[in-house]
């Protein structure tokens, strides 16, 4: 979790790892499959968000 919030500041690993975490997860448990899901989707989140906020200012 620690490494996907670092790799946040990038924007586009973010959805790469998010990936990783998910497919990790479903390995792990069903609890782990929750954890991956939120994850790859704060990756694309974190892209979208920082495309249009880098362009705005």
């Amino acid at each position: 979790m620690k490494e996907v919030m670092t790799i946040g500041l990038s924007g586009r690993s973010v959805v790469k790892m998010g990936v990783d975490v998910g497919i990790i997860g479903v390995h792990v448990g069903n609890l782990e499959v929750h954890v991956g899901i939120i994850a790859v989707h704060v990756g694309i989140s974190e892209c979208h968000i920082r495309k249009p906020f880098s362009r705005g200012q």
